[in-house]
């Protein structure tokens, strides 16, 4: 068990977990979509939904690293939560990172949004909590959903069928990324199979939208 302290851990978690290329790219990904989503909202919505998209990735990679201590135990011993002493003040972190959150909600004066990052919320948090005993591809495939949700959660100005190709898009390409960077995912059958599916599903979503199946019906 570490015995830094929780400033040293932290600091150590947000140098590992967080200030990464990886992670910046993600949230380049993830902001760019929600930039398309919340175009119909003007500039500012469009600031503050990349604003957002930080505040969500960073809140729920904390919350995707408590869910997966006991597998990262096994697999990335490492790793910061797995050996800190801290855990409890990380989950109170992880529960503080939706006040950010809110309070960017909240300056657009539309409850419903409100409502949505608080359902948001309750499913992650019962998938993570029924998932443990899951097979671990299908678990990693699933959470990843919350990143079609962050950018739904900003949707503004654009059609019902736009911002569901949109969604489902990040969602394949993210899922993929893990599947063929992931070894753990590797490890276990039939991971080349649903790849293969995936990049099929990808390809096809990308061929509606270049026929315009997408765009808004006048």
């Amino acid at each position: 068990m570490s015995s830094k302290s929780w400033p040293e851990d932290l600091q150590n978690y947000a140098a590992t977990r967080l200030l990464r290329p990886r992670i910046a790219l993600l949230w380049l990904v993830v902001g760019a979509c929600m930039l398309a989503a919340s175009a119909g909202g003007g500039p500012d919505r469009m600031a503050a939904s990349m604003l957002l998209a930080a505040f969500l990735i960073a809140q729920f990679r904390l919350w995707d690293d408590l869910a997966d201590r006991a597998h990262d135990a096994r697999h990335h011993a490492r790793r910061v939560l797995v050996g800190s002493p801290h855990a409890g003040r990380f989950s109170q972190l992880c529960v503080a990172g939706a006040l950010p959150v809110l309070g960017l909600l909240w300056a657009w004066r539309e409850p419903m949004r409100l409502a949505a990052y608080g359902l948001l919320c309750a499913a992650m948090a019962g998938l993570y909590l029924a998932s443990g005993a899951w097979p671990r591809l299908l678990r990693a495939q699933l959470v990843l959903l919350k990143y079609p949700s962050f950018v739904w959660l900003v949707a503004s100005g654009v059609s019902p069928r736009a911002g569901l190709g949109l969604g489902a898009a990040l969602w394949l390409v993210l899922a993929l990324h893990d599947l063929l960077s992931d070894r753990t995912l590797q490890a276990g059958p039939h991971w080349r199979a649903l790849a293969a599916i995936e990049c099929l599903a990808l390809i096809a979503l990308l061929g509606l939208a270049a026929l315009g199946f997408f765009k808004p019906v006048h």
